[in-house]
């Protein structure tokens, strides 16, 4: 069985068809065996209503497309703090690929794979959609409160514990989430591991999400192939409401640098994934730091 969710405003010829009304979610399940069905009809809707020819795969569009009502890329939290950046982390974005390309991450090879996707340069784009506010959301969590101590010994086993095993009592933390923000991923690099992402990403063997399970695709990645970065970028700004072909220099993004060189505006970020399967030992062996520029686009006065 497949699944599509579309969660947010219904748009009609790049806009919006209901001006002042709340967005919903609409759900189509189909067997797995019916799919070429589905096609074949979508692929008649587009050619009855032209839109055929800007179409690479008529359930998910052929760049990268980052678009969720809750999102969080953590790169720098701390205990019972769970932060989010304002930007996606590049490992979260490499998990995204890996997982939807069916890596496994207690594989012995999971570094040699994962590092076909961490040579590949990445800029992330943040994109204004009108209707939208950007904004933050903390929410709040308890964990291992409210158990019984004369409870069954699977609930027991819910309640956070000391390394000597003594009972460590209510945890409680903090995470953080982005709200209604959207960005575009694109990737540079060898064409053949370009190749296999995209048809990964329009095939998954994995659930993607946006750095936490509870943050599911609003939309389809439609990740779009070009010959350069503008080119990319401007085929899936074709396919977005509401957006035209643009230059990259009119939108704030993060560049990744290839050379360790300070430039103006650039830092330094622990987010270069080597291996997933090490992330609970020392952070050296599971990460490395990456030289990122950010671009703020200058404004009209």
């Amino acid at each position: 069985m497949s699944i599509h969710l579309y969660v947010g405003w219904r748009f009609a010829g790049g806009r919006s068809a209901d001006e002042g009304r709340t967005g919903g979610a609409l759900w189509d399940i189909w067997r797995a065996e019916d799919q070429q069905s589905l096609c074949d009809f979508l692929w008649k809707i587009a050619r009855e209503e032209g839109t055929a020819h800007r179409l690479a795969h008529p359930i998910h569009d052929a760049n990268f497309y980052i678009d969720a009502p809750l999102q969080s890329w953590g790169a720098s939290s701390k205990f019972q703090y769970r932060e989010t950046n304002a930007f996606p982390t590049k490992s979260a974005l490499v998990g995204l690929i890996a997982a939807a390309l069916g890596i496994d991450k207690h594989a012995s090879d999971e570094a040699e794979h994962l590092k076909a996707l961490s040579d590949l340069k990445l800029t992330v784009v943040r994109i204004e959609l009108a209707q939208r506010t950007p904004s933050r959301l903390t929410d709040f969590h308890t964990v291992g409160g409210g158990y019984d101590k004369k409870a069954p010994l699977w609930e027991k086993m819910s309640i956070p514990k000391k390394a000597s095993g003594a009972a460590f009592g209510t945890v409680i933390t903090r995470r953080s989430y982005l709200c209604d923000t959207s960005f575009v991923a694109i990737w540079e690099g060898d064409a053949a591991t370009l190749a296999r992402v995209q048809a990964a990403l329009l095939d998954p063997v994995w659930g993607v999400w946006f750095g936490r399970k509870t943050c599911l695709p609003a939309s389809p990645l439609t990740p779009t192939l070009g010959e350069d970065r503008q080119k990319a970028f401007d085929a899936l700004l074709e396919r977005l409401p509401e957006q035209t072909p643009t230059s990259l220099e009119a939108f704030e993004y993060q560049e990744e640098l290839q050379s360790d060189s300070e430039q103006d505006s650039s830092f330094y970020q622990s987010d270069q994934a080597i291996a997933f399967g090490q992330h609970h030992g020392a952070v050296p062996a599971a990460y490395r730091a990456r030289n990122i520029r950010q671009h703020r686009p200058v404004k009209e006065s």
